[in-house]
């Protein structure tokens, strides 16, 4: 049964992320988890940041910038904001719209990250920015905590195409 819900899932997260240029959507820890279980033939890249964060803001034109480079790859961008919810209307939305206009945006709604980390990754620490490349083959995932260059991220992105 957990198969089946999250290819259902997914196929929401995918049907919905098509469905417009700008999606903007809370998500909650289930969804996030179905999101870490791509399609077998689908590699996502997830970057966790947040609007707070010096590191996290310098590096998304480098990841706007991969997203277009590879768009007609079997890649799929994911920027999940761990922004408070206070924030989201005055800050966080005005601040996507400028900055990821054309991207998947995901506004984590669980902000007690203890309880959910270990889910994404054992290994991350719970710094950000963090970038996941997952993919139903394990010898195509790889972890990146802290801000990634465009070097690092491109020639991770080129092995893998």
């Amino acid at each position: 049964m957990k198969f089946y819900l999250r290819v259902f899932l997914i196929a929401i997260c995918f049907c919905s992320s098509k469905a417009s240029a700008q999606q903007i959507r809370t998500i909650e820890v289930p969804d996030l988890q179905a999101i870490l279980h791509p399609p077998h033939d689908s590699l996502y890249i997830l970057n966790f940041w947040a609007t707070w964060c010096a590191p996290c803001v310098a590096e998304l034109p480098t990841f706007v910038k991969a997203e277009k480079q590879y768009k007609d790859a079997k890649f799929r961008f994911f920027f999940v904001s761990l922004d408070f919810k206070k924030d989201y209307t005055a800050k966080v939305i005005p601040f996507i719209k400028k900055h990821l206009p054309e991207s998947t945006v995901y506004l984590l709604g669980d902000s007690n990250y203890n309880s959910w980390i270990n889910l994404v990754n054992p290994e991350w620490q719970g710094a950000i920015p963090a970038t996941f490349i997952v993919s139903s083959d394990p010898s195509k995932c790889k972890f990146f905590e802290g801000e990634i260059s465009e070097k690092q991220l491109f020639d991770s992105l080129d092995t893998l195409k």
